[in-house]
């Protein structure tokens, strides 16, 4: 993979007369005169999964092709912005009716972002396994998105190779990890992106994915211990969750999966206690990890047999999804599931609330 671009980037019916009816009336036999029977047998049964429960693709998205769009965020039920390993970013004021390109970089594989204000975002490259460029993980705009500068050099500590995930507490305070293959890096600001500070989680983790924080103090990051770029690597990789409760400074491991090959990957929490983890890797073990307690413990649950997933989404403590090569939906908060028809490729979900998401894959899909 060529290397990105230091520094900032630029893109920017015909009427029907009366008489032809009353004519269509006699030969058609309206009135008293005899009918042909009805079939009244039932429709043959149809192969394809019934639709998701009040999930829709927005028409107006674009269409990632053999891709997926990799984040999307949402700072207001109008303004968001979608993201993809082809360096794009889209952009939409009006809910994802209409989206514009106003960036494309290919070198810059972005794989998470986030926005403060609708100026103010950062933007996670997940960077080439086999020759990661130095010091271009992390990347922000102060447009809303039309330009983006290379911020990795304000990062103070372990350097971060790529950005898998970014948490936006608040204009202040804004959290990143990555990345999957290694090596897990935590980032930390409080003070709007204008200095960063990193923290290495190893031993805990090889691999970092994603993150969720409840306050600017307690939050959790999740990935795999074992987990690396290579096969080997991965086939040996256990799911690992981590606590934090003085802003990411120090960890705590809160759950280490027993079977190998598999780490997690994406979190949902639809309230304070209640939250989900998705689980990936070779083994397709088809789990997904609950909490009932705000992440101090979690237990397993089984979705689909050989089935790894990546995105996860709760719109309720109860309703959920789960996406891999195919779509799963919980009403009883994980404990079963049916596979659904919903989109393509769904790598995110984010919910503004209990009545309203919005999930990135192939294209943008909304949950009203």
């Amino acid at each position: 993979m060529d290397s990105p671009p230091a520094g900032q980037v630029s893109a920017r019916l015909r009427p029907v007369s009366l008489p032809l009816l009353v004519a269509l009336a006699v030969v058609t036999g309206c009135g008293d005169t005899a009918t042909a029977p009805m079939d009244e047998s039932p429709p043959p049964p149809s192969d394809e999964p019934p639709a998701a429960l009040g999930w829709q693709t927005l028409s107006g998205s674009p269409d990632a092709e053999e891709g997926r769009f990799e984040d999307v965020f949402f700072l207001t039920p109008d303004l968001g912005w979608i993201v993809s390993l082809r360096g794009e970013v889209y952009g939409t004021e009006d809910g994802g009716t209409n989206w514009t390109l106003l960036f494309q970089a290919p070198g810059i594989p972005f794989r998470a972002v986030g926005f403060a204000t609708s100026d103010l975002g950062w933007a996670g490259n997940i960077n080439g396994l086999e020759s990661p460029a130095p010091d271009t993980a992390l990347y922000e705009t102060r447009d809303g998105g039309s330009t983006w500068s290379n911020i990795t050099g304000r990062v103070s500590g372990p350097e971060p190779v790529g950005i898998c995930g970014i948490w936006v507490q608040d204009e202040e305070t804004v959290y990143a990890a990555g990345r999957w293959a290694g090596p897990p890096i935590f980032l930390r600001t409080e003070d709007g992106g204008q200095s960063w500070t990193s923290t290495d989680l190893s031993p805990l983790l090889t691999g970092a994915v994603d993150l969720h924080f409840f306050d600017a103090d307690t939050g959790l990051v999740v990935g795999g211990r074992g987990v690396g770029p290579g096969p080997e690597e991965q086939r040996s990789s256990r799911t690992v969750i981590l606590r934090t409760t003085d802003g990411g400074r120090t960890w705590e491991e809160r759950y280490v999966g027993s079977a190998r090959g598999e780490w997690a990957w994406k979190i949902s929490f639809p309230g304070p206690d209640v939250g989900y983890v998705s689980t990936q890797g070779p083994a397709n073990s088809g789990t997904v990890l609950k909490t009932e307690d705000g992440g101090r413990t979690w237990r397993a649950l089984t979705v689909a047999d050989s089935a790894a997933f990546s995105g996860i989404g709760f719109s309720s403590e109860t309703l959920g999804w789960v996406a891999g090569s195919a779509v799963y939906q919980t009403e009883d908060g994980g404990e079963t599931w049916q596979e659904v028809t919903l989109g393509q490729s769904i790598n995110r979900f984010r919910f503004l609330g209990p009545d309203l998401g919005f999930a990135s894959g192939r294209r943008v899909y909304v949950f009203r």
